[in-house]
């Protein structure tokens, strides 16, 4: 991100800071007593606390700190992304407002704090937080947030609602925990994204030029 004009004076530490004192906060006052709630009825929640627990970070980035989707963008079919914080974490943690991007990054970022098995996951063109530990996988769909509950989708779910084409799924790149290099290489799209975007509003080909570097790193 740090490479995107508008963000080159972005410092990341700062932005580290507050996500692990989110993180602590967590850890330490609200999932201790939201706990026990699982404990006494472990059959409303699938009786795993995994997936208890990955349900709590979604009520406590919606509730706690009031983190949600952007609703100016939640019906379009079509968007140019020329805001890079709209695609990159800086964004969502500045103003508690996101997108499929940067929300589900933040739940990975939040995860690997916990020290849980997660990463990004593609769904066409959309990325949730997937859960997997080798013994039971979980979707977490990041966006959909506001009714003091969370939503954890099946791979069955998502095929049986989005078009996603066989060669995707036979290739692994849609509905699998990303690796960390796919990550990156993931973040540098979104830049490219980005780049483009802004390129085609300015019809600028120096921009277009550019975005296409990334594509092919």
């Amino acid at each position: 991100a740090k490479e995107v004009d508008d963000l080159a004076d972005l410092e990341v530490a700062g932005y580290q800071s507050t996500v692990n004192s989110w993180v602590d906060d967590f850890r330490t006052r609200c999932l201790p007593y939201w706990e026990q709630f699982f404990h006494e009825t472990p059959d409303n929640f699938r009786n795993d606390i995994r997936f208890f627990r990955l349900g709590m970070v979604c009520q406590y980035l919606d509730l706690e700190l009031g983190i949600s989707y952007r609703p100016e963008q939640r019906d379009l079919t079509s968007i140019f992304y020329t805001d890079p914080s709209d695609l990159f974490l800086n964004g969502v943690i500045d103003t508690r407002l996101g997108t499929c991007s940067n929300m589900a990054a933040l739940h990975v970022a939040f995860g690997w704090r916990m020290g849980w098995p997660v990463s990004l996951a593609c769904v066409n063109s959309h990325f949730i937080c997937r859960f997997d530990d080798g013994e039971t996988a979980y979707n977490v769909e990041t966006t959909d947030t506001g009714r003091a509950g969370w939503s954890c989708r099946t791979d069955e779910d998502y095929l049986a609602d989005i078009d996603i084409p066989a060669s995707a799924l036979r290739s692994g790149s849609d509905l699998r925990a990303l690796s960390r290099r796919e990550l990156l290489g993931v973040f540098v799209a979104l830049r490219a994204r980005h780049t483009c975007d802004v390129g085609k509003c300015r019809q600028d080909e120096r921009k277009m030029l550019e975005s296409e570097s990334d594509l092919l790193l």
